[in-house]
């Protein structure tokens, strides 16, 4: 049997009727913006290009084509996000998408959100601190063969 390599065993998507990404049978999760990106880069232009889609993304307002999928590593987290979203924000169509870790491969990537910002001197809004405290984002993509359960809030 294969170790298991990542200090988490899943993840969950948070999605509504105004996520840019969104959960599609068959396909997986998709980032609507498709930039080049490096995430491991620290400096340089390609520094550059990371920390600001970063920060595009972490604006809740912008109307931004972002590249990352944002996604939880607690499930408590995720469900109290969502029934924040249906309770407080109204939001009718939200769903929490279960993610096996263990089944994403090949060129995905994904990092946990702040301690990325942080190395890059990416300011965390006050409106989205408290949820990045257990968020992490992909880049680009979450294969289908990942998503393992999708539950309507």
């Amino acid at each position: 049997m294969v170790e298991y390599r990542y200090r988490y065993r899943y993840f969950y998507r948070v999605e509504d009727e105004y996520s840019q990404a969104v959960t599609t049978n068959f396909e997986g999760i998709s980032a609507t913006g498709r930039t080049s990106i490096n995430l491991s880069a620290t400096y340089g232009d390609q520094a550059d290009v990371l920390r600001w889609n970063l920060q595009n993304h972490l604006n809740w307002r912008s109307n931004y084509e972002s590249p990352f999928i944002s996604v939880y590593d607690d499930e408590d987290v995720a469900f109290s996000i969502a029934e924040g979203r249906k309770e407080k924000l109204g939001r009718q169509h939200v769903t929490v998408t279960k993610i096996d870790v263990s089944k994403v491969h090949g060129q995905i990537e994904f990092r946990e959100l702040r301690p990325l910002a942080e190395r890059l001197g990416v300011w965390i809004p006050d409106k989205a601190y408290h949820n990045s405290e257990r968020e992490w984002i992909f880049l680009h993509d979450i294969p289908d063969e990942a998503v393992v359960g999708v539950v309507d809030i």
